[in-house]
């Protein structure tokens, strides 16, 4: 791509681009690279398998063959070297993400301490890569491109591969930041079980007093 998105008020476009310190760990999975291809290629539609129990761990195994990725167990943005994966948990008071368009785009909210200048913002609001400007003709700074990959899963069961999506929009005013995106492999796994049973629990659960709240 030539162009990026749009331009970035300076501060937030510094913050965004500063150089990071390097993670401690050879096996962290910001110095490894996801094999997108391969999780195509086996799990596209479907549910990763647990190992023993762990949800996450299996996805991020299944994504680095014959390596064990070390990684934060809780978060639910995930940062390659070549890519960032986003984790949705379809169940749980307070539940906000929600499959829009038919089920063709999602919403998803980033950390309450992540803003328009936090680097991995930067990388999903330019997964494109390209070009970004600064407002008031600042030096621009470019993006290499960056697959997003969405996991999703019902309680008591293993994330499902929802495949890669492209960015449409985000709000930088708002805390969280909220995102929404298109599902750029709708087609492809529409018609499956896994992904029918997310979208389905996903409506129920926005319909519930519970969690629309006062």
């Amino acid at each position: 791509a030539d162009e990026g998105g749009a331009p970035l008020a300076v501060a937030a476009l510094e913050a965004a681009t500063a150089p990071r310190p390097p993670p401690a760990s050879a096996t962290s999975i910001r110095n490894l690279d996801c094999d997108v291809e391969g999780l195509r290629r086996r799990f596209l539609g479907q549910i990763i398998p647990p190992l023993g129990g762990q949800v996450k761990r299996a996805v991020m195994e299944a994504a680095s063959p014959g390596a064990s990725p070390t990684f934060s167990r809780m978060s639910g943005i995930q940062e390659w070297k070549n890519a960032v994966m986003l984790f949705v948990n379809v169940y749980g008071e307070g539940y906000k993400n929600s499959f829009v368009a038919g089920g063709t785009e999602i919403t998803w909210f980033a950390q309450p301490r992540q803003w328009e200048g936090t680097p991995v913002v930067q990388r999903l609001v330019n997964a494109d890569g390209g070009d970004v400007a600064a407002v008031g003709g600042a030096e621009a700074v470019h993006f290499d491109e960056t697959p997003v990959l969405l996991f999703c899963r019902d309680e008591g069961r293993g994330y499902v591969y929802c495949g890669e999506l492209a960015y449409l929009a985000h709000d930088p005013d708002r805390i969280p930041i909220r995102f929404v995106f298109e599902l750029t492999d709708y087609e492809t796994i529409k018609d499956g079980a896994p992904f029918k049973s997310l979208v389905a629990n996903c409506h129920n659960l926005l319909r519930s007093p519970v969690s629309r709240g006062p």
